[in-house]
């Protein structure tokens, strides 16, 4: 019987056969089998940053044709696949097509099988070697790496601070499956300017409001957003301010759930009383915000609207249409007064009772649920 192929001797063989055209090359992929493929993979993105550094051209052209292409099909990667190419996949411009696909490969994983901490710590050696790599391709994979590293509840070295650091201390204080839930649902977190939830968004939601409830989901969010007063909690990194924008479209799904209403009203005001900084950064969520009110009645968003418009410095924005459009909706504009300077806005107890609501008086021995307690500390504190 003939010993089986190693990659190793598979992928030498190809170098000792060259010049080929790629697609006698490909034929020769798909017919081996896919733990093979995966082999040949690893050693050729292994391979590649010592071709470069020798400058050998065909050699190294023809190892990231077939990385390229076996990144392009849908391999059954293991845990150590995922962190063998994330640990050696090293880029010089960065301008190939084979940037993406490590980190695409580990956010998949993670996404059907749950936190990984070797992947995470290999995520973390990755996206450094990119340090100093300015191309569109490296910039974004940075930016989605830094929402993806915030499923890591632990301090490493290189964390982002502010914000971010109070989001892991919140999310190592949860159980481990309170965390788990956390941590998958951050895995689906998409690095964009997209100001309003999408569709496939929503599901991802509502997978999470079903498995904590939205009692348990509010009260973390709930934690999340009610800061020190100290500025530092207030700063935001990139990764904080995508993960900010998600809690918020988290808000307005729970919304929908008319027992959660008022307390997603509460949470949404909080966040409009909050300096939040960098301007231009924060405002990624603010927007989210402020899409979120122009669908509520003026007793809850006028003047948090109003808020945010001060917060954001200037009559020109999507935050101030979002206030203008609303203003005229409800014949507010020409009863604004003089810009006041900014404080906090009031947070403004709903009084439309929801038909699922009873209006009994609790009994005196009751103990007060999850949403009542959150919402003490939304409105009395």
């Amino acid at each position: 019987m003939p010993e089986p192929i190693k990659a190793p001797s598979w992928v030498d063989a190809l170098l000792e056969s060259l010049p080929r055209d790629n697609a006698s090359v490909l034929s020769d992929i798909a017919a081996l089998p896919k733990d093979l493929q995966i082999a040949v993979l690893r050693e050729c993105v292994k391979r590649m940053p010592m071709l470069r550094e020798e400058k050998q051209h065909a050699s190294g052209s023809a190892l990231y044709t077939v990385a390229c292409h076996l990144y392009s099909r849908k391999l059954p990667f293991e845990e150590s696949d995922v962190c063998a190419l994330l640990a050696t996949s090293r880029h010089g411009c960065g301008h190939g097509s084979d940037v993406s696909p490590p980190l695409d490969i580990a956010q998949s994983w993670m996404q059907r099988n749950g936190y990984s901490e070797p992947i995470m710590r290999a995520t973390r050696e990755f996206i450094g070697s990119l340090r100093g790599v300015g191309s569109a391709q490296a910039n974004f994979a940075k930016r989605r790496s830094a929402i993806m590293l915030l499923a890591e509840p632990s301090e490493a070295e290189g964390s982002e601070g502010g914000w971010s650091k109070h989001f892991r201390a919140v999310l190592r204080a949860m159980t481990a499956t309170e965390r788990a839930e956390w941590q998958r649902i951050i895995f689906n977190m998409k690095a964009n300017d997209v100001y309003t939830p999408p569709a496939v968004w929503k599901k991802h939601a509502r997978r999470l409001l079903s498995g904590l409830g939205h009692n348990v989901t509010l009260e973390h969010i709930q934690r999340w957003i009610l800061i020190p007063a100290d500025p530092a909690f207030a700063t935001v990194r990139t990764g904080g301010s995508h993960v900010l924008k998600h809690l918020v479209w988290l808000i307005d799904e729970s919304s929908l759930d008319p027992d959660s209403l008022l307390v997603c009203d509460g949470l949404a005001t909080r966040l409009t009383a909050i300096d939040w900084s960098p301007t231009d950064r924060a405002s990624k969520f603010m927007i989210a915000v402020a899409n979120y009110l122009k669908g509520r009645p003026p007793e809850v968003a006028w003047e948090p609207l109003q808020h945010l418009v001060r917060w954001s410095g200037g009559d020109q924005g999507k935050i101030p249409d979002v206030m203008e459009e609303y203003g005229n909706r409800y014949g507010l504009l020409r009863h604004r007064a003089p810009t006041p300077p900014l404080v906090a806005p009031r947070l403004v107890e709903t009084r439309q009772e929801s038909p699922r609501q009873s209006t009994a008086a609790p009994a005196a021995t009751s103990k007060p649920s999850m949403i009542d307690r959150i919402k003490h500390l939304l409105f009395h504190d």
